[in-house]
Parts: C-alpha cells; sequence; structure tokens
C-alpha cells in the first residue's frame, strides 16, 4: 500500500483492531482512509470493489472466513470476472479477494472450509491458495 496509493483494504473489521485475526494491525492508522471497514454484506462490497477497480483504483478485499463466499456469489461469478467481456476491449479491472480459507482455531460450523477449489472453474476468475506447512491446506 505504501508503493501504489491505488490500493485500497476492505472488508469487515479490517480496521477495527486489527481485524478478526489481527492480521491487519496498525494498517488502518498508517493508511488513513485507505482501510475500509464494510457491513456484513459480501455482495454489496465485493460490488463496491469492482466499481473502484473499474475506475483504476487497486480494491483488496479481506473475507473473513471463506465460508461466505457463496454470499458474494454474483459478485465473483458473474460481475468482477466477466465485466471485461461485457465492456470490451480496452476496459482493465483488478480486483483482489482474500478470504481465509480456514483458521488454525475450531471455528463454528458456518466457518470451516475452504472454498477456493470452487472458484477455479470461473471464467474469467483466477484462484490462488497461499498456504504454509502449519496452515493444514
Amino acid at each position: 500500500m505504501s508503493a501504489d496509493p491505488t490500493v485500497y483494504f476492505m472488508g469487515e473489521d479490517v480496521g477495527t483492531g486489527g481485524g478478526v485475526f489481527k492480521t491487519n494491525e496498525g494498517l488502518a492508522e498508517e493508511f488513513p482512509g485507505r482501510v475500509i471497514n464494510t457491513p456484513i454484506c459480501e455482495n454489496g462490497f465485493l460490488g463496491v470493489a469492482l466499481g473502484m477497480a473499474v475506475t483504476g483504483l487497486r480494491p483488496v478485499v479481506e473475507i473473513i472466513f471463506s465460508d461466505f463466499l457463496p454470499t458474494g456469489a454474483d459478485a465473483l461469478v458473474n460481475e468482477i470476472p466477466k465485466f471485461r467481456y461485457m465492456t470490451g476491449p480496452g476496459t482493465r479491472q483488478i480486483a483482489t479477494m482474500a478470504p481465509a480459507a480456514r483458521s488454525s482455531r475450531p471455528r463454528s460450523a458456518s466457518a470451516a472450509y475452504s472454498r477456493a477449489r470452487s472458484s477455479s472453474g470461473v471464467d474469467g476468475g483466477s484462484s490462488i491458495s497461499i498456504s504454509t506447512r502449519h496452515s493444514g491446506i
């Protein structure tokens, strides 16, 4: 974010106390106005990320648990990856989603799965999983 002023970071509780997993500590203070807390509405803020990307910004969206990806399915499957095909050549947008795959601590049933493979077959989209030997992925 320090190298590119067009990068914005957004998601649920990302600017409050360093986020749910404390991975964003100090980010809101270091980049005031560029760390955006969103409401619990994945489809809505993923749509906002698309709009930001189309205008030249580089949004990075954190989804707290990958189990919540299906609630943003319209934006993830129909809008973001296909936008350049619907608008013609020359349109470029990059929106990065960063869902937490799994936690090493037990969570509720609605926050226990990895959904990375479910997005790998979407035309125009890409899925990359980053893990360590300790992540259990």
